[in-house]
């Protein structure tokens, strides 16, 4: 997905920047009314509507709530691009997995999702080659992606655009090449510009990339870049780009927007701003055909907005290459921004705090408007209805934090559902969390706790009693790459001598496993290698469940005598599962999977999504003592601090739960201090 033309980089944010019982009966019940009473039920953008896409930023802005949902996985090697009709979308991933024995061997994906649930419904892999997004036909049965093929080495410059079919099949390739962008139309024909004759052309026939010339420029002119076809099939907007960063990865575009007829008639220039070297990028067009979306910014960090626009707007820095983004009159003629008239108008989001503030986005995210969707039903299941803190729901979340008089010290703590208070256990004298992938995890007697402290230069595994006495620590040094942990490490239900983890090791690539050892005596009781294992449990009679990134599958290593079986296939779904957690009784798990939180049978039946879309990723599900419960840990797709997230609890039995800032949902309870803030963490944590 490495473009030749456009950037890849990080992108600057699109947005913003928990055992049932009777609880202590508290006067908080105003901060639990705060905490879920719905925000933002105006209309954020009156003249606007529909939702705004956005590929880099992996999901879609609703132009009427101010607010964001996330599709994909917060990873800057993902974009998505929707089908015409909105049903489904593309997911387009650089580097999607190591092909083993080859160091250099990472190659892309392309995953077709559905909308709704985004399970994977196709996908198919190549060679490190897809430029940019890879997009779906109207008709849904074919994807155009540009793409350089290295298996016939091919390089920079030798980018042309190809269709393939669902499965990957190599069906059409443009004899053009250093193809720079391109869209559908609806009758399965494509429009595309090309750096290398700075032209556009329009293919003759649907689903094919023989192709006419549309229109050509000159030096003088410019380059054509991005380019969209109107709603209506009667217009093509378009960025004429002067100049743009040298390089195999530009990282910004002089350009203006200009629209045209779909014959090449009409040209003219749409909108600019006030630069000498304009900076207005990517052109999407409303569902209407009325307005055009775009984006202003500058390389630099400089303040790109009029002071004000909107007095009740917040107004920020550009930071890097990021933008706001503006929607111009698709009739008008050479408009300036940034402007607030009848002719542009600037799209607000909607912050946690119930202000306004610049929707923004950079130059590698397309930008795609379709129009709004219906909001899935909710369930909340048997969340409990209560003014009582948490809603009487009780039990303590263990996690370790700084300690507020140590500040190079962690301390295991716990946080109490009942008096929203935190307690310290024991204080870890050599970690700080300067790399917050602290994973520590409780027994289920509360006797034993397991940590793992990733400090790069001394990476380590220990094991403490309850009362803070360390009982083991093992050295993790880089060249022991057999012991890095990827996620919490467990204790084994009844012998707590037995921990068990998901880790990874480098050989020609990072290889994922997972273990079960020893921790007294310091042995390997079972290393389960070769299933790409993202995922590990314990179940209540000492089988262990591991999850494989390859299949989507679910696998079970029985247990006999402290003898571990090679695991056996119990079900599979359609996507990889990166974290999952069993239930007390043993017979329900919940995961997740495709960007949300899932319940489903052990046996593989009853998959029921458990949270919908939202501005969340989701992470380290962990069910209450008595199962009625689930705690996830969300984090924000504007946190660049991917470990540090807040802790919801939801009813087992929920569906289409929305977990959300501008939200609050009333179906899923936020863990809130004494002062009314809500309770987050970094790592790994345990519900006892």
């Amino acid at each position: 997905m490495h473009n030749a033309h456009i950037l890849l980089f990080f992108l600057s944010a699109l947005l913003l920047n928990a055992c049932g019982g009777s609880g202590d009966t508290t006067n908080d019940s105003a901060a639990l009314d705060d905490q879920s009473k719905p925000l933002g039920n105006t209309n954020i953008n009156p003249s606007l509507a529909g939702r705004l896409f956005s590929s880099e930023d992996n999901g879609y802005f609703d132009l009427k709530s101010g607010r964001f949902f996330a599709l994909a996985p917060d990873d800057s090697d993902h974009s998505i691009s929707p089908s015409k009709d909105g049903a489904q979308y593309v997911e387009t991933i650089d580097n999607y997995r190591n092909l083993p024995g080859v160091l250099t061997g990472f190659n892309d994906a392309i995953i077709i999702r559905d909308m709704q649930t985004g399970l994977t419904l196709d996908k198919f892999e190549l060679r490190e080659s897809v430029i940019g997004t890879a997009k779906l036909s109207p008709n849904k049965q074919f994807v155009a992606a540009i793409w350089r093929n290295e298996d016939i080495n091919e390089d920079f410059g030798e980018d042309k655009l190809t269709i393939f079919s669902r499965t990957g099949e190599v069906l059409f390739r443009t004899l053009q090449q250093d193809i720079y962008h391109f869209d559908w139309l609806a009758d399965g024909r494509l429009i595309f510009s090309s750096i290398e004759d700075r032209s556009i052309y329009i293919t003759d026939a649907p689903h094919s990339t023989d192709a006419n010339l549309l229109i050509s420029f000159s030096i003088a002119e410019g380059y054509p870049g991005w380019t969209r076809i109107s709603p209506d099939q009667e217009k093509i907007a378009f960025e004429l780009v002067t100049e743009f960063s040298p390089g195999p990865f530009s990282s910004w575009r002089h350009a203006n927007i200009w629209t045209m007829n779909i014959d090449g008639s009409g040209i003219k220039q749409l909108a600019t701003d006030n630069r000498d070297r304009p900076l207005i990028n990517t052109p999407a067009w409303s569902p209407d055909n009325q307005w055009i979306a775009t984006l202003q910014g500058d390389k630099s960090s400089i303040s790109f907005v009029p002071d004000p626009i909107d007095t009740d707007a917040e107004y920020a820095t550009v930071n890097g290459v990021a933008g706001a983004v503006f929607t111009v009159k698709s009739n008008g003629e050479n408009t300036v921004i940034p402007a607030d008239n009848e002719q542009v108008k600037p799209i607000f989001q909607l912050t946690s705090e119930n202000k306004k503030r610049f929707l923004r986005t950079n130059y590698s995210s397309e930008l795609t408007w379709l129009n709004a969707s219906p909001t899935p039903s909710e369930d909340p299941g048997n969340l409990p209805i209560s003014n009582q803190r948490h809603r009487g729901i009780i039990g303590n979340f263990y996690f370790t934090d700084d300690a507020a008089n140590n500040v190079e010290n962690t301390v295991v703590t716990h946080f109490d559902l009942s008096s929203s208070s935190i307690n310290e256990e024991f204080i870890i004298t050599d970690d700080d969390l300067d790399y917050v992938n602290d994973f520590t995890y409780i027994s289920s007697d509360r006797q034993w706790v397991s940590h793992y402290y990733n400090d790069t230069f001394n990476p380590s595994l220990r094991i403490y009693s309850a009362d803070g006495t360390l009982r083991r620590t093992f050295d993790l040094e880089p060249d022991n790459v057999e012991f890095i942990p990827k996620n919490r490490i467990q204790f084994a239900p009844s012998n707590h001598q037995l921990i068990l983890f998901p880790y990874q090791y480098f050989n020609s690539g990072w290889i994922k496993s997972a273990l079960v050892y020893n921790w007294e005596s310091g042995t390997v009781i079972k290393a389960f290698h070769g299933g790409n294992y993202i995922g590990a449990e314990w179940l209540a009679n000492g089988d262990v469940l591991l999850t494989s990134e390859i299949n989507g599958g679910v696998y079970r290593s029985a247990q006999n005598n402290g003898v571990f079986s090679e695991p056996t296939l119990v079900f599979s779904l359609s996507d990889p599962i990166s974290d999952i957690a069993v239930n007390p009784s043993g017979d329900r798990l919940v995961i997740i999977m495709a960007g949300a939180a899932w319940t489903i049978n052990l046996d593989g039946t009853g998959l029921k999504r458990l949270t919908a879309h939202s501005q969340y990723y989701f992470a380290q599900p962990e069910w209450s003592p008595n199962g009625r419960y689930i705690a996830i840990k969300t984090i924000d797709s504007n946190d660049d601090r991917n470990d540090l997230g807040d802790l919801w609890v939801v009813a087992a039995d929920a569906e289409n739960i929305i977990i959300d800032y501008t939200f609050n949902s009333p179906n899923a309870i936020p863990l809130l201090e004494n002062n009314g803030r809500q309770f987050n963490i970094f790592g790994t944590y345990s519900w006892r």
